[in-house]
């Protein structure tokens, strides 16, 4: 159980950090919000100010270290992330897929989000299903995102729209804009 359990915290961290790569690949014609949520998502101040895509620090709920990843926030209301631990932890957790999902504004600087992944077959178990549930806040004179993840596991056949699923972990994270230069 102790093992599942790190496997799943694992795959969480991953998750957050999937939220920002896939964008890079160009996919704006995939809208993950329904065109009714889309246009009043478009109208509201939030969704100017947090698109972009951002270098995050996530740490664990002890406040320690658990990894780095790189979330996207699209204006369309898509969301992408990918982790520095996808590649699994031996003893701890098998590698995971990239993070993709939605999110919506709830306040004037603050999202919703709910990423899902794939965790892949290995030595720590069998592959599974990971939704990460993020709430996070934009500080735009910084630049920076600051908020919570919470990943839940779910069985390869399971509902993680639908369903509660085991509680992997609460993270935390903070996350500075990355611009071109």
């Amino acid at each position: 159980m102790l093992r599942t359990c790190r496997t799943f915290i694992n795959l969480t961290m991953g998750i957050l950090s999937a939220l920002t790569v896939t964008y890079v690949l160009n996919t704006p014609f995939v809208l993950s919000q329904p065109e009714a949520e889309t246009s009043i998502f478009r109208s509201n101040k939030c969704s100017k100010l947090v698109p972009g895509t951002y270098l995050t620090t996530i740490l664990d709920a002890n406040g320690n270290f658990a990894s780095r990843g790189v979330i996207t926030l699209t204006k369309e209301g898509n969301l992408f992330v990918t982790d520095s631990n996808q590649g699994g932890v031996s003893g701890a957790f098998n590698p995971f897929g990239d993070t993709q999902g939605s999110y919506r504004c709830i306040e004037k600087k603050a999202i919703s989000a709910t990423g899902i992944n794939f965790g892949f077959s290995g030595n720590n178990g069998v592959n599974d299903i990971a939704r990460s549930d993020i709430k996070a806040i934009l500080n735009p004179i910084t630049q920076t995102l600051q908020g919570t993840i919470t990943v839940r596991s779910f069985a390869l056949k399971a509902n993680p729209l639908q369903e509660e699923g085991v509680l992997v972990g609460t993270f935390s994270f903070t996350g500075q804009r990355i611009n071109a230069h």
